[in-house]
């Protein structure tokens, strides 16, 4: 998420873009209805398995937030003021809708379910994730003094975690490591680790890293996939098998990629068209859900058919985006216009 007290770096945003649009995807392309649901489509794990976007989120957040931080004389509680101030008005408004509709019988959603998902993951409409980054931000000077004894020692509490997930039965849970900050903790860790390790890590590197996810994510979808893994009957892998880590390797791959590659499309009015979306990514994240459900509802209504839902991809997306821009205008800049500096002179 982006911050007050950072250079703008179009790169990240543009990554922040390719993580909702696959999130977004995933969401679309596991409807009622649609091919993947049943159908194992090679080449297009990226998509099918779109719900890997939350782990690109995550190693951002890791990256840039010891970028700004790290070594840094901070105002922490400044610091959480603008934190608030980024995440909560559109995150309070969306989860009311929630309860809203919890509330006329559409979803089993209640207040309740609201305030027990600051701990736990209930927030609907994939808010756990917000949930999880704000863990993030608790135990973010504590990392942060770690890393200043020295990065290895961050490492080691990473390897540490991992030992611990694949050892304890307890945390070999799949539903506890995917919704939670002891799953995901690796992510912002390995986002973190790029950052301290920055230039020592060549383009090539992260290259490697992003290729060699592909093509597990290739086998993956095509052992069952998401639903299977959740269920411990995946074709090859284990449950307990370290799958967040090697999400997060490879998103810090593509992000070692491309925020050192000297492309030429990065001048060009359509990488910023594709930052433009990262802006307004974070509404895009929690509305998504809205619209999406607002365009089947009208898909059955009108009993279309596999091809003619595919067809309205473009159109749906389109006008995710329309709204994602209207509630970045109308609700998240009015908040984002009142934070303040929290790093220090020294």
């Amino acid at each position: 998420m982006e911050t007050k007290n950072s250079a703008y770096i179009p790169d990240l945003d543009v990554l922040r873009a390719f993580a909702a649009l696959t999130v977004f995807m995933w969401h679309y392309l596991h409807s009622e209805r649609m091919p993947a649901q049943e159908v194992y489509w090679p080449g297009l794990a990226i998509f099918e398995e779109g719900h890997i976007g939350v782990s690109l989120f995550m190693v951002l957040s890791g990256f840039l937030f010891f970028k700004i931080t790290y070594r840094k004389n901070v105002r922490w509680d400044i610091f959480a003021l603008n934190r608030m101030k980024r995440i909560f008005p559109l995150l309070l408004i969306t989860q009311s809708m929630w309860i809203a509709a919890g509330y006329l019988g559409a979803i089993p959603y209640t207040p309740r379910d609201f305030i027990v998902g600051v701990v736990q993951p209930t927030w609907a409409g994939g808010a756990w994730s917000i949930a999880v980054e704000l863990h993030f931000y608790l135990i973010l000077p504590a990392l942060l003094w770690l890393a200043y004894r020295s990065p290895i020692f961050l490492l080691g509490f990473m390897i540490a975690m991992i030992i611990l997930r694949t050892t304890v039965p307890l945390l070999q849970d799949p539903i506890l490591s995917y919704y939670t900050i002891i799953g995901r903790i690796d992510q912002f860790l390995i986002g973190a680790l790029v950052f301290l390790y920055w230039s020592r890590i060549p383009r090539r590197a992260g290259i490697s890293l992003f290729i060699f996810f592909i093509a597990y994510l290739e086998l993956f979808n095509a052992g069952g996939g998401h639903a299977r893994f959740l269920a411990g009957e995946h074709a090859y892998f284990s449950n307990n098998f370290i799958r967040w880590t090697v999400e997060g390797l490879g998103f810090a791959g593509l992000m070692i990629w491309i925020l050192k590659s000297d492309w030429r499309i990065k001048e060009t009015w359509l990488w910023s068209a594709i930052a433009w979306v990262g802006t307004v990514s974070y509404s895009l994240y929690l509305l998504h859900f809205f619209v999406l459900r607002v365009w089947f509802r009208g898909m059955e209504a009108l009993d279309l058919g596999t091809s003619a839902r595919m067809a309205l991809l473009i159109p749906c997306l389109a006008s995710t985006l329309f709204m994602s821009s209207i509630s970045y205008r109308q609700i998240e800049m009015r908040f984002l216009r009142m934070r303040a500096k929290y790093i220090e002179v020294q």
